[in-house]
């Protein structure tokens, strides 16, 4: 199944920069999944900056927030042998600013564990975070993973990871820099869904109100399948072969031999013969 294997995490930068570099996970191994969690701030230069989706990774969803100040940004990369021989990775801005984030490693060698479906949602500044979904795992036993961006005049941190239905989650970093603009903070969570019913729901307590930008993340397991159609489980039949000519009659009647009658006797005819004529006396009449 799609594990959590570890993570690694760089806080954000105390001044604003344009490259946020992130340490290998521990223990990363060729075809394992690489999910990229990153945020900035740049309330302070106001450039409304943007994060780069890096070389060889898949932009898979982002959202601004604070009025664009604040962005949550989702990437994703199957681990290759230059991955696992690397030190670290590094993420740009097109304007520097505030950048901070993490990378989570998933464990599945197999198949790289199978990224299905996000879905990202923004607030106004709450401290009970509550947001709708409609993500349906298609298989049980899939991946879950949670990330709450925000953005306050204090500094905040993040705890109680709920959904529905109700899935157990592990907080996997929750840090924040303080003394820069808004204090950006950022904080992950895993769960595993054991089934297969539609999630309708996630959320998280915050410290303090805060502006918020989250992501709900479904990575599912590998599986294998078994052909278990039932024509498919019949071995053929092999027919005796069939002859296509000199075929033996079998219909009935030409079983049958011919009955062969005994003749039948015709009467003689009657001879016709021509009867006597009768002789007459013929006189002559006086005129």
């Amino acid at each position: 199944m799609a594990d959590f294997r570890s993570i690694a995490t760089t806080n954000f930068a105390t001044s604003e920069v344009s490259s946020l570099v992130i340490t290998k996970p521990a223990g990363l191994a060729v075809g394992d999944l690489m999910v990229a969690i990153l945020s900035k701030s740049d309330a302070i230069n106001s450039q409304d900056s943007d994060i780069n989706t890096a070389s060889g990774w898949t932009l898979r969803g982002e959202t601004k927030f604070n009025d664009s100040d604040g962005e949550l940004n989702i990437q994703t990369k199957v681990a290759a042998s230059g991955d696992v021989a690397a030190g670290n990775f590094t993420f740009t801005t097109d304007n520097p600013c505030f950048v901070g984030g993490a990378i989570v490693a998933v464990s599945d060698p197999a198949s790289g564990g199978e990224f299905q479906s996000i879905e990202m949602d923004s607030t106004g500044s709450v401290t009970v975070l509550s947001n709708t979904s409609a993500l349906t795992p298609l298989v049980a036993n899939t991946l879950i993973i949670v990330a709450i961006a925000s953005q306050t005049g204090s500094d905040t941190t993040t705890s109680t990871f709920t959904s529905t239905p109700s899935i157990t989650f592990t907080e996997r970093a929750d840090f924040v820099r303080d003394s820069v603009q808004d204090d950006p903070s950022l904080a992950i969570a895993t769960g595993v869904h054991t089934g297969t019913a539609e999630i309708t729901a996630y959320g998280a307590t915050l410290s303090n109100a805060a502006l918020t930008a989250s992501s709900l993340i479904l990575i599912n397991p590998q599986v294998n399948a078994t052909a278990a159609v039932s024509p498919m489980d019949v071995p053929p039949a092999i027919n005796g072969a069939v002859a296509t000519n000199d075929v033996s009659l079998d219909v009935g009647h030409m079983d049958t031999e011919p009955v062969v009658n005994g003749l039948i006797s015709k009467k003689t005819p009657t001879p016709w013969r021509n009867p006597d004529k009768p002789s007459t006396d013929w006189d002559n009449l006086p005129k």
